[in-house]
């Protein structure tokens, strides 16, 4: 392994907007194209065994996602077995954390909803009272670190000790191991298989081989990589060489910031120094590449987790918390 490349930021954010097709999402979307693969997948997540006659999907129809131009997210009813909609599912897959995930959960779950009732031709607003399906949520988390098994949207509500109703709440569950048993842990497998060895190798050739190489060895998606050989081996070369610019960036970036944040030593400890200094280093450096034109207002506020009006609220006082 040669010394590590040095990437400025003009050129990490250049090449993050530059990439519009991740590993992860063409994969995502190949994947779950197959209906089969959605039932297998519900029923490894549910204990449950429902036949194909019972899923209906309804994202990944126009091949991205409700709020990107990636496809990172999976919707779909399952019907009961006198097929009338139970439940609304929503799978969304990260490979970042995000402390803001219960919130675009829910913004989420709203457009989904809305998806629905154009497809019933249902209208809210007028009589007789209707039923909708009853929604679940789970994420596919194929980053690093350790991460709670669900996380709740009273996590964000203010103040966090008091008791949230329990109509207020819902919980996520989040998927993040391998695992060559089930479809998810499978896809986590290969994702963390890939991201390992874009950090590991000089060239795309040998990063290829060698994330191909342990995916067998493993079990991960043996059968989905052989079908779809030409897509996936593209996608992971579009994504070698422009995010791996980013993601380089990213961690120096973030040792830097950490460092500082640890030498900042505010009153309250080093811990709170750490926080704020890695959250106004992100917002700052952020809002630095949006106004140079070097990514768009979506990367940037996809980038943040923040509404479009959050976001101009940044614009204007960036010392505002994105927590």
């Amino acid at each position: 392994m040669t010394d590590k490349k040095i990437v400025t930021r003009d050129e990490a954010w250049a090449a993050l907007n530059k990439s519009k097709v991740k590993t992860y999402d063409t994969t995502f979307k190949l994947i779950f194209e197959n209906p089969d693969n959605v039932v297998r997948l519900y029923n490894e997540l549910t204990n449950n065994r429902i036949g194909a006659r019972q899923i209906e999907v309804i994202t990944l129809t126009e091949g991205k996602s409700l709020i990107t131009a990636l496809c990172d997210d999976l919707g779909f009813l399952v019907k009961n077995d006198n097929m009338i909609d139970d439940y609304i599912i929503l799978i969304e897959a990260q490979s970042t954390w995000n402390p803001n995930m219960g919130l675009r959960m829910f913004r989420y779950l709203g457009m989904l909803y809305e998806k629905y009732l154009n497809m019933r031709k249902l209208n809210p607003d007028i009589l007789p009272p209707m039923y909708i399906p009853k929604p679940k949520f789970y994420i596919l988390y194929t980053g690093s670190g350790h991460r709670p098994d669900k996380i709740w949207m009273s996590e964000m509500y203010n103040p966090k000790e008091e008791v949230v109703p329990e109509d207020l709440n819902f919980a996520i569950f989040v998927l993040s191991e391998s695992n060559s048993k089930t479809l998810s842990g499978e896809y986590i497998g290969f994702c963390k298989t890939f991201a390992k060895y874009k950090k590991l190798c000089d060239t795309f050739g040998e990063c290829y081989l060698k994330t191909i190489a342990e995916c067998r060895t493993k079990g991960y998606l043996i059968s989905f990589i052989d079908e779809h050989e030409k897509e996936v081996k593209k996608a992971m070369d579009f994504n070698y060489t422009d995010r791996r610019d980013f993601d380089i960036y990213m961690d120096h970036f973030e040792t830097q910031v950490r460092a500082e944040g640890e030498a900042k030593g505010l009153a309250e400890g080093k811990a709170k120094g750490l926080a704020e200094g890695e959250a106004k280093g992100k917002i700052t450096t952020t809002l630095d590449f949006y106004k140079k034109k070097l990514i768009t207002r979506e990367a940037a506020i996809e980038q943040l987790g923040v509404t479009p009006s959050e976001f101009e609220d940044l614009l204007k006082n960036p010392d505002l918390s994105v927590q």
